[in-house]
């Protein structure tokens, strides 16, 4: 691991990552439309509906289909909790997806995702976070909560996602078209 990496990885200056529009795109076509960005700035909100940091989407309402990439530092267990919450009986959403860091030895993934989630896509590579120069230095994963009408759960549906390939099947031509 290099030390600009190190630096990144362990770092909580910086929590607020940009989704990559494509990724985005291909997951509004599987899980979507989304009705509400959850945990968004004016510049990389990616529905007309969003929170800001300011507003703080931890306490606002969630409803209908949601999106959220939240911080990725300390706290981010906060966020799945909340997407527990608002699909539990009694809660306003259709489902809740999530793009998160793959830190499956983490409080979040162990007591929230594993627990609760629908679906967790551990995606293949390493994504590029909207303005950033390099691919982060950690994996990622896409988490679906789904409303449910009770709080019994079983384990998430779980594999490996090659959502590129897929993105590039579903919106560029073949060659020679």
């Amino acid at each position: 691991m290099t030390p600009h990496n190190r630096k990144v990885v362990f770092s909580s200056k910086n929590q607020e990552m940009g989704t990559p529009r494509d990724l985005f795109k291909l997951l509004t076509l599987k899980d979507g439309p989304f009705v509400l960005d959850a945990a968004a700035s004016k510049v990389n909100a990616l529905c007309e509906k969003f929170y800001t940091k300011k507003e703080n989407g931890l306490v606002l309402p969630w409803a209908g289909a949601v999106w959220n990439n939240p911080p990725y530092g300390r706290g981010i267990e906060k966020w799945t909790q909340k997407a527990i919450d608002e699909t539990m009986p009694g809660g306003a959403c259709e489902r809740v997806v999530m793009l998160l860091p793959s830190r499956t030895s983490r409080k979040f993934f162990q007591d929230h995702v594993w627990n609760f989630a629908d679906e967790v896509r551990f995606l293949r590579g390493r994504l590029r976070f909207v303005g950033q120069k390099w691919d982060a230095p950690f994996p990622s994963i896409v988490v679906v909560f789904k409303r449910r009408d009770t709080v019994n759960r079983n384990a998430p549906r779980m594999w490996c996602w090659d959502w590129k390939t897929e993105y590039k099947f579903r919106f560029e031509p073949p060659p020679g078209d």
